[in-house]
């Protein structure tokens, strides 16, 4: 037990490092969509989510790009602390929002500086937002003031949205210490002014039946207040893929590399310099479980990566007269390989997934679900998959030329003006 405890705090310590905003093989934006649309989005601790920004196009058409950066000022907090906050993010989380990105500081829902962009926000046709959390590390006082407030921005979006756009279709993606904001909004009673949830790596309980789980196999604990006392070793809401069925929760989760696992071995260098110094082999193992903990965690949030394996389960249960008790659950479940799990969103969202509320729709959906959802899978047998080719986040007339990084082992994509583009995953030069 003091092992786990102590590698589990070793990795929530650091949560955020290994985050890669620039992972191999991701799938091309999703095409527009009919209706205008709002995706709003909001990491956890030590992250300013320019990964989950870059991958919403996977989902849903991003469009015109905002960022809310919440301000977590406590009265008689130190100088030091509060721009220490500020460092960490940016250290762990160092990759480039959206061109033409539109941000605004603000210290909660009630200040001044929030309205002109919120509705600027309801009038744009299609418009993704990040909701941007002050957020390092543990402190149960700096999780309650960023989530609530979470919660709060996210309502007076939506509510401004949908007065001047009826028709919008709003959707919701949280990770880590997110998904207790997102608990937040359901308990107030405003959970409904987003027709589509996601909760990856969930940290809490406390979320509606209507909310899609997305989970990582090895991912952290989950601790619902951010106070280290509340880690959950056991029945975790980020690991616990049965508990989440039972409560009628859809569960799509990814397993596998998935995300570009270069920065480990950074650590994977320390740990072995640790075992030299020390005697025994325990901080090497408990360094290296942590990492592995930290790179899932962060997996679960990688949405338009393609080399993972992705899992779904979705629970049933069967149509009875109004006033009768439900049929004992079952569970449909299958498994795909090399599908970015934002793609199987993307078809779960419109094809019998959590946003269908009603069992019978599911059921009736789930054959032709299944269906599009395997059309994303490369064919098996070997050979060149075209299906399979991975479509990067930039033009083609962007890149000057390609050269290769022997220490890395890697190629780099160079653009017109000599900066680094893209750099591709770990290969043999042969």
């Amino acid at each position: 037990m003091r092992r786990a405890v102590f590698c589990t705090a070793l990795a929530l310590a650091l949560a955020g490092l290994l985050h890669t905003d620039k992972s191999p093989a991701r799938v091309a934006e999703a095409k527009q969509d009919e209706r205008p649309t709002l995706n709003v989005i909001a990491a956890g601790i030590n992250s300013r989510g320019t990964g989950i920004f870059a991958d919403t196009g996977v989902v849903r058409e991003r469009g015109k790009t905002f960022r809310i950066e919440l301000s977590a000022d406590f009265p008689g907090e130190s100088r030091l602390n509060r721009n220490l906050r500020g460092v960490v993010q940016y250290a762990f989380d160092s990759g480039d929002d959206p061109p033409d990105v539109k941000v605004v500081r603000v210290s909660g829902p009630d200040d001044p500086a929030l309205r002109s962009i919120v509705q600027e926000i309801a009038r744009t046709p299609h418009a993704t937002v990040n909701i941007d959390m002050d957020l390092m590390m543990f402190g149960a006082e700096y999780w309650r003031d960023q989530t609530e407030k979470l919660a709060r921005v996210a309502a007076v979006v939506a509510e401004e949205r949908l007065e001047q756009t009826p028709d919008s279709s709003n959707s919701i993606f949280t990770h880590s210490a997110a998904t207790v904001g997102l608990s937040k909004l359901i308990e107030s009673g405003k959970g409904s002014l987003y027709e589509h949830k996601v909760a990856a790596s969930p940290m809490t309980w406390q979320l509606s039946s209507d909310v899609l789980i997305v989970q990582a196999a090895g991912d952290l604990p989950s601790t619902p207040t951010g106070d280290e006392k509340d880690i959950q070793l056991l029945n975790s809401a980020s690991r616990n893929r049965d508990g989440w069925l039972n409560r009628g929760n859809t569960v799509v989760r990814v397993s596998g590399r998935g995300f570009d696992v270069q920065p480990s071995a950074i650590y994977e260098s320390l740990a072995e310099r640790a075992q030299r110094v020390l005697t025994g082999g325990n901080v090497v193992g408990a360094v290296r479980e942590a990492v592995n903990q930290v790179k899932a965690h962060s997996a679960a949030a990688t949405l338009g990566v393609r080399d993972v394996r992705v899992e779904v389960s979705v629970p049933f249960s069967a149509q009875h007269e109004p006033g009768e008790p439900p049929s004992p659950q079952r569970v449909e479940r299958f498994e795909l390989s090399n599908v970015s799990s934002g793609q199987v969103i993307k078809v779960l969202n419109g094809d019998g997934g959590p946003s269908v509320q009603t069992p019978d729709t599911r059921r009736t959906n789930w054959d032709e679900f299944k269906d599009e959802v395997k059309k994303l899978e490369p064919p098996k047998g070997g050979g060149i998959a075209l299906r399979a080719v991975a479509e990067l986040p930039f033009a083609a007339d962007e890149v000057a030329g390609a050269v290769w990084d022997d220490g890395a082992g890697r190629v780099v994509l160079n653009g017109r003006d000599g900066s680094e583009v893209w750099r591709l995953p770990r290969m043999n030069p042969d």
